[in-house]
């Protein structure tokens, strides 16, 4: 599982071979919080939070994933890198029309 983004201790990950939607694994201290990144302009969502994570490392991992998505090109980068992974065909008609 690569680390694309590590800050303040939250490493943001992302599965090779993963399933849909195109989201990141955060990473911190035990706990885990998964986020979808946002299509087309959309915000990301955060779609679970492990046990391990506290209610407010989620919020802070959330605004992470949120202000390197908004502000940084590295997002269009890690989408395109989730497509190549995902070679099904319907992964990749999913992602010419997502991204």
């Amino acid at each position: 599982m690569p680390t694309v983004l590590q800050i303040d201790g939250f490493m943001v990950r992302i599965l090779t071979n993963d399933h849909e939607p195109a989201h990141v694994h955060v990473v911190r201290a035990g706990g885990e919080a998964k986020i979808r990144l946002g299509l087309k302009g959309e915000a990301p969502e955060l779609l679970r939070i492990s046990k391990g994570m506290t209610d407010r490392e989620a919020a802070k991992a959330y605004g992470i994933v949120t202000r390197s998505h908004l502000k940084n090109r590295f997002w269009a980068v890690a989408q395109n890198r989730f497509c190549e992974w995902n070679e099904s065909d319907q992964m990749q008609q999913a992602c010419k029309t997502a991204f």
